[in-house]
């Protein structure tokens, strides 16, 4: 089931209350991490983070400080290299203009504001369909490819297990514990 809760709620105990009564133990969690640290904390009240439990997270809720231990969740590979995205998006934007232009007999001017768009519509239209049909094998943030929306596809993720803390570190630890990722 699916359980919807409101974004910056003071508390999220019914909902939790209610998840809990149907006796689902694999919670799958998407929310900020000011959310996730009330949800932990609450969740943690009602014995829903003990042993039994299993929690999937995505990387904002990684950064609450009571994440339960054994929390799974994934996290964007290559997420902090903005001069790798920068290169792979350079990379395939000339890819894509080098066919416009072998596609195209004339190319229009571009418009200089928002208003004047005109003969550009088209153009602009086939470019993002030029775009979107790029694939990057040996892209430096790995494989880049995209979906009809023009979102990201095959993007490379590291799995990630929150471990408990011990005496030299009493908080939890982050352990990388596999990888997803486009295998060439």
């Amino acid at each position: 089931s699916v359980t919807e809760f409101t974004p910056g709620k003071d508390s999220f105990l019914v909902e939790l209350s209610s998840i809990r009564e149907e006796l689902v133990k694999v919670i799958l969690l998407y929310a900020q991490e000011g959310d996730a640290e009330m949800i932990f904390t609450e969740a943690a009240s009602l014995n829903m983070t003990d042993a039994g439990y299993v929690w999937l997270v995505t990387e904002q809720a990684l950064q609450a400080h009571h994440i339960p231990v054994g929390t799974l969740a994934f996290k964007l590979s290559y997420a902090d290299d903005y001069e790798a995205h920068i290169t792979d998006s350079l990379r395939v934007m000339a890819l894509a203009l080098r066919q416009l232009h072998e596609q195209e007999e004339e190319i229009p001017e571009p418009p200089v504001t928002c208003d004047a768009e005109g003969s550009w519509d088209a153009t602009g239209t086939k470019l993002f369909r030029l775009i979107q049909e790029q694939v990057l094998t040996d892209g430096q943030t790995g494989k880049v490819a995209f979906d009809r929306q023009g979102d990201r596809t095959s993007a490379e993720y590291s799995i990630i297990n929150v471990q408990e803390g011990h005496h030299d570190h009493p908080f939890r630890s982050l352990q990388h514990v596999g990888e997803y990722f486009y295998d060439k």
